[in-house]
């Protein structure tokens, strides 16, 4: 709503305030709240004429069409990152932009660099994030769902470390993507035993199921003592047929997958994603 708009809207439910009874000035006072966004003293104070409605001018725009412009299609270039992120590294990005895409105006330049990121918040908002990497899927499509009920699902943690034997392992992938989920990458694959905290790791080019599947051989081959029990995420590159059928039935180990959303069931392994893999 514009300030005429609203100013005039003020005035036409003032007329209607000074004459009405309580409650109907009530439902007008909230109407007008709910319509314009005032709160309550501040509106009663212009309903009843003890306050005059002032269209505040403001400053208006700092930046021009031509510098929206460019900021969008920088930050589509880089891959769509947070401002602040954007902001700390804005120099950079224009000069490599410049060179490899289009020439930036050092008048346009100027702007980009005086910029602040909440700024380009608010220049940026309802731009869609066209770089794959940072789309946002639905995840659970295309899961095999016969075989997923098929594994017990249940949280890895159920029975303290201390009280198993060693052999009871759980496994993750950890993405080598650099903040990048578009194109293809190295995973590392990472096993743990919790009772004796044994760890190997294994890399593999994506994480298909035929690569997890030959860095999981590889890495439990490596664990000296007979595996009990696997457990694992639900990620497709450990829910599907040639995992379930090699450990499942092949070797007889018992599966199960932790439940969506909790990562806690799979603690361990994800502890050692942090301490052994990342550091």
């Amino acid at each position: 709503m514009s300030r005429m708009a609203t100013a005039e809207y003020i005035g036409a439910k003032r007329r209607a305030y000074l004459v009405a009874s309580r409650e109907k000035r009530h439902q007008i006072l909230q109407e007008v709240c709910e319509t314009v966004g005032y709160e309550k003293k501040y509106a009663n104070k212009l309903l009843l004429g003890h306050r005059k409605f002032k269209e505040r001018k403001g400053r208006g725009k700092t930046y021009g069409e031509e510098v929206a412009k460019a900021l969008q299609a920088i930050w589509e270039e880089v891959g769509c990152p947070c401002t602040t992120y954007f902001k700390a590294n804005c120099a950079e990005w224009i000069r490599e932009y410049t060179e490899t895409v289009a020439t930036v105006s050092p008048a346009i330049t100027d702007a980009l660099l005086r910029m602040s990121a909440s700024t380009m918040d608010r220049m940026l908002k309802g731009v869609d994030r066209r770089k794959l990497g940072s789309q946002r899927h639905n995840r659970r499509s295309g899961y095999n769902w016969q075989l997923l009920r098929a594994i017990e699902c249940k949280s890895g943690e159920e029975i303290t470390a201390c009280k198993v034997k060693p052999g009871d392992i759980q496994t993750d992938t950890v993405a080598l993507c650099g903040g990048d989920m578009a194109g293809n990458f190295w995973w590392i694959l990472t096993v743990t035993d919790r009772k004796t905290q044994w760890t190997e790791i294994e890399p593999t080019w994506n994480h298909g199921m035929h690569t997890t599947l030959d860095a999981l051989k590889a890495a439990t081959g490596r664990i000296p003592f007979p595996i009990l029990s696997l457990h694992h995420d639900n990620g497709k590159e450990f829910v599907n047929l040639l995992v379930a059928e090699y450990f499942g039935v092949r070797k007889r180990i018992p599966l199960s997958r932790s439940r969506f959303r909790k990562k806690n069931d799979n603690a361990h392994v994800e502890q050692k994603n942090g301490s052994v893999v990342r550091e």
